[in-house]
C-alpha cells in the first residue's frame, strides 16, 4: 500500500515537470514572439520616417 503510494507521487511529479517544462517552453516562445513582433515594428517605424 505504502509502495503504491510511492508510485504515485513519483508519477505526479513527472506530470507536475513536464507540465512546468512545458509552461516554460510555451512562455519562452510567446515572449521571443514579442520580441520579434517589438522589433519588426520599429524597423518598420524607421523604414516610414
Amino acid at each position: 500500500f505504502i509502495y503504491n503510494i510511492y508510485i504515485m507521487a513519483a508519477i505526479v511529479n513527472r506530470i507536475i515537470y513536464i507540465f512546468n517544462m512545458q509552461a516554460a517552453f510555451l512562455i519562452r516562445q510567446s515572449s521571443l514572439h514579442t520580441i520579434i513582433v517589438n522589433a519588426l515594428n520599429t524597423a518598420g517605424v524607421v523604414a516610414l520616417y
